[in-house]
């Protein structure tokens, strides 16, 4: 049976601020099953490259309370919103990848040569950060891992997003200055993997 990690598929559902971290408890009479999420970008004291990627993880524990091992499928989406402003949606692609443990889809635009940049120009990616029992959807724009909980026992499955635009708004009147991330990173998969590693 679906539980979405929401009011409709948790009665209970608690937020516990502890910078950095935020952490979400789900509960329900509907299932025995208890879920945490701590959600977090990287923050090291001191250094500044590490605490400033373009990425949130969303790690998920799971906990099984039960007499009976459970078997679990844990999904994410991410929809694709490169040229969304822009009106560029047409130049969209999606692609799945699965590599040195990770399991993910890339959203982003493919851009003919000579396009004037936007700041909507970039792509954003959402992978789980295991290869086993995960799988991606790319008509679905989503990950799922599947695993099972033994009896009385808890499993983390850690999930990242990951995001690109290099372009800042001619707006700002910065000329062509880019984000400090884009001369590091040629896509948003590219910071997952730096993660990851």
């Amino acid at each position: 049976k679906d539980h979405p990690l929401d009011a409709s598929g948790w009665e209970n559902i608690s937020f516990t601020g502890r910078w950095p971290i935020g952490v979400v408890d789900y509960a329900s009479d509907k299932t025995p099953l208890k879920v945490r999420l701590e959600a977090y970008s990287p923050f090291i004291p001191l250094d500044l490259e590490a605490s400033s990627l373009p990425l949130t993880v969303l790690e998920y524990t799971v906990e099984n309370p039960s007499d009976q091992a459970a078997e679990i499928t844990l999904t994410g989406h991410l929809n694709n919103p490169a040229g969304q402003f822009s009106k560029r949606e047409a130049m969209r692609f999606t692609e799945a990848f699965a590599e040195n443990g990770i399991t993910g889809l890339l959203h982003g635009l493919r851009i003919p040569d000579g396009t004037e940049p936007a700041p909507d120009d970039g792509s954003m990616a959402i992978a789980a950060l295991t290869s086993s029992g995960a799988k991606a959807d790319t008509t679905g724009q989503s990950i799922r891992v599947t695993t099972t909980i033994p009896a009385k026992g808890k499993t983390t499955l850690r999930f990242a997003i990951a995001w690109h635009f290099p372009n800042l708004s001619h707006k700002l009147g910065l000329g062509k200055v880019r984000r400090h991330y884009a001369a590091k990173f040629p896509d948003a998969r590219a910071v997952l993997h730096h993660f990851a590693s």
